[in-house]
């Protein structure tokens, strides 16, 4: 898959021995839905079953992502031959990606926030534009594919290296509706860390960093996927002091508190605490409110709110 992407061609088959086949239709299908995400494949999949052909291809357009077909098209120098809508959503990645620079952790944050800002999530049946990187930068709105390769494409133009990554929201609790969900994987100073954008852009414009550079610790309480086909040099451990808003862990009142006090040493413009279940059972109880012994008292407009997945 990934080498007929490389080579230009915008749609292809792919011919597998019926073993394969059979174990890919009976036991490993999402194996397969993230082998397509690796590749950078938007889908249009159809089977001859008679010949155990896999046909990726789409009517009047390529079966590949629209953020890999311009990054293709930008390392070969062939900007000129992508069709007008491409040219389009390039031009405006361009104009986003203006005054955005330093380090790769800075500038994959940078766009991680611009994004945010940027991109009102939708999901609207009636176009595939907010399935891409064309919606989510051309007008600003998008579903999860659209944030995903929107940030593909803005941090492949500056030279950081990311990954769309394909799994299912663990903890969507409709079991009629599509779970899926699509992210990204970014490289960064040598290793493979986990994004989701679309997941830190709240509502009202608010912009969180809670599945900003993640390892595979946070991201099994997050997500179901592949894991076996997660890239080497993959973060583990989420560094909890390593992001916008530092984290902490707590399991008595006392360590909330020290969590606080260092937050305010650091001059940081919030926190993060998580909570072990005892504790977290002892903010809630109506008895021993939050604000009985944890003193915020020293802190500006200090607010405290949860999260059902956290």
């Amino acid at each position: 898959m990934e080498r007929f992407g490389n080579e230009g061609y915008d749609a292809f088959a792919l011919s597998l021995d019926r073993g394969t086949w059979d174990k890919l239709k009976k036991n490993d299908w999402e194996r397969l839905n993230t082998l397509e995400t690796l590749a950078s494949l938007e889908g249009g999949m159809t089977f001859f079953e008679g010949e155990a052909i896999l046909v990726y291809q789409k009517e009047g357009t390529s079966t590949f992502f629209p953020g890999y077909r311009i990054l293709r098209a930008v390392a070969r120098g062939e900007e000129g031959l992508l069709p007008s809508r491409l040219r389009q959503t390039l031009d405006k990645a361009r104009a986003l990606l203006t005054g955005i620079k330093g380090t790769q952790k800075e500038m994959a944050l940078a766009i991680h926030d611009l994004l945010c800002e940027h991109i009102t999530y939708t999901i609207d049946e009636s176009t595939n534009d907010d399935d891409r990187c064309v919606g989510a930068l051309l007008n600003g709105k998008a579903n999860c594919d659209g944030y995903a390769d929107a940030y593909m494409l803005l941090c492949g133009l500056k030279g950081i290296e990311a990954r769309l990554w394909h799994g299912d929201d663990l903890n969507y609790d409709d079991p009629l509706d599509d779970r899926g969900h699509l992210w990204n994987l970014v490289l960064l100073d040598g290793i493979w860390r986990s994004v989701d954008v679309t997941w830190d852009d709240g509502d009202q414009d608010e912009t969180s960093w809670i599945y900003w550079n993640i390892g595979t610790d946070r991201m099994s309480r997050y997500y179901t996927y592949v894991a076996d086909l997660l890239p080497d040099r993959m973060l583990e451990v989420t560094d909890l002091l390593d992001r916008p808003v530092p984290e902490f862990e707590a399991g008595t009142a006392e360590q909330a508190m020290a969590a606080v006090r260092e937050a305010g040493k650091r001059q940081a413009p919030g926190l993060v605490l998580w909570m072990t279940d005892a504790l977290f059972r002892e903010y809630r109880s109506e008895r021993n409110p939050v604000w009985n012994w944890l003193d915020l008292s020293g802190v500006e407009e200090s607010t405290v709110t949860y999260s059902d997945r956290e």
